[in-house]
Order: C-alpha cells, then sequence, then structure tokens
C-alpha cells in the first residue's frame, strides 16, 4: 500500500475505484504506476497487519476513517449521506455492503 496525492490538492471524489479526500487516498501497490503516469505523487507507507487486512477485505474505510471519507465512500454507493453522523454513515455503509 502507499499514500497517493492528487495533482489538485484538496480534491475529495473517486478516481476510478479509490476514494480521495483532501487530495489523498490509500492504494493498492499493483494500482500505483497509473497514479506515477498521470502526475500523482506516491509515497510509501508502512501499515500495520490490521489496517492492511481491513482495507483488503472489505474495500471499505477502516475504524479510523474520518467522516469526509466515510460521506465519499457512501455517495459511490448511492446512499443519501445528508445529516448522517459517522455512526450513521457506517451503519449506512454496512446495510449496503450486506445486502
Amino acid at each position: 500500500m502507499a499514500i497517493v496525492k492528487t495533482p489538485v490538492p484538496g480534491y475529495t471524489g473517486s478516481v476510478g475505484d479509490d476514494y480521495f479526500v483532501d487530495g489523498v487516498c490509500q492504494v493498492p501497490d499493483n494500482k500505483l504506476a497509473y497514479y506515477r503516469r498521470h502526475g500523482y505523487t506516491i509515497e510509501v507507507e508502512e501499515l500495520t497487519d490490521k489496517q492492511a487486512s481491513e482495507a483488503s477485505a472489505s474495500g471499505t474505510p477502516g475504524a479510523k476513517a474520518k467522516k469526509a471519507e466515510l460521506i465519499a465512500y457512501a455517495q459511490t454507493l448511492g446512499i443519501d449521506t445528508e445529516g448522517l453522523d459517522v455512526a450513521g454513515l457506517r451503519e449506512a455503509i454496512e446495510a449496503h455492503v450486506e445486502d
């Protein structure tokens, strides 16, 4: 895994199936060549085993994800995020993923 930073500072949204928040996203190694070719900044990141397994197993934001990350991910799933707090976002994402 590596940290990828967008050429556009502060960008929040998706690039393919990766979700950027404030211009930053954790990206698996097999996708780094694409980002390098398109001018993104790549920073190697050391993840704990637990973080790496969470990210790869579910594809959803991890336990320490910020609200903005949860909102960006939920919106890509078609979830209405208006008025939801962090707990509500997690519940809505979990319910959607279980379907």
